[in-house]
């Protein structure tokens, strides 16, 4: 089962917009005063490349019974060993005996998250407290 749970592109515009408007003053400075500040410059390519990482790559993956956050310094968690699962203030945080995740559920895609429920319904007997979605998402 290989699940890939994408990033909130809503929340990845502000990357996007960020970088336009930095571009755009690199522009105001280049007419007004002749000269190229490179610093807008940089500060726009700072902006837009997490854009299109993010558009790329998947916030988490979970392959073979496997969590893994894509990022660099990343974390994996086999699901085997998962001792608890919490959900507190938006965010699940799943637990092993060496390791913890945090997952924000605000950073992953709506049509996504589903997938991520679906995935820690699987595991009912690791949570802390009462599963969030229980009352929600009955079948």
């Amino acid at each position: 089962m290989d699940i890939q749970l994408r990033y909130n592109l809503k929340n990845q515009r502000y990357f996007i917009i960020a970088g336009g408007l930095f571009f755009l003053l690199a522009g105001i400075d280049l007419i007004v005063f002749n000269e190229i500040r490179y610093f807008n410059i940089v500060l726009a390519l700072l902006y837009i490349a997490p854009y299109f990482y993010h558009k790329k790559v998947p916030f988490l993956t979970i392959q073979k019974g496997v969590l893994k956050q894509n990022w660099w310094f990343g974390k994996s968690i086999d699901a085997k060993k998962i001792t608890a699962i919490k959900y507190f203030a938006g965010e699940y945080i799943v637990r092993s005996v060496q390791k913890e995740i945090r997952i924000d559920t605000n950073l992953i895609d709506q049509r996504d998250q589903p997938l991520l429920t679906d995935f820690l319904r699987t595991h009912q007997d690791k949570w802390v407290s009462t599963m969030p979605f229980a009352e929600s998402q009955k079948a």
